[in-house]
């Protein structure tokens, strides 16, 4: 994610890819002070507002919703579309 002005998250940088692989990691950067959630999984940024989380991903597309938000109520919301076609 890339940071706005205010140090909000702007947006993804990829909305849609394809994987082989039944693991993602998603990698991030918002405020210190955002809570971010990942569909339902809490992810706790650090102290330079860096984030990640690894997802299991399910055969077909997968829709991973990102949430940043902080208590004055501001919020960037995305979504990631990963397609994940396991190789035979």
């Amino acid at each position: 994610m890339r940071s706005s002005s205010d140090g909000m998250c702007a947006r993804v940088c990829f909305l849609q890819l394809v994987s082989s692989e039944p693991l993602i990691t998603i990698v991030g950067k918002t405020r210190a002070d955002a809570v971010v959630t990942l569909n339902d999984l809490l992810v706790e940024p650090d102290a330079l507002g860096e984030f990640q989380a690894e997802l299991k991903l399910l055969e077909g597309p997968n829709v991973i919703e990102i949430l940043a938000s902080v208590g004055s109520g501001k919020y960037v919301s995305e979504i990631l579309t990963v397609i994940y076609l396991p190789q035979n």
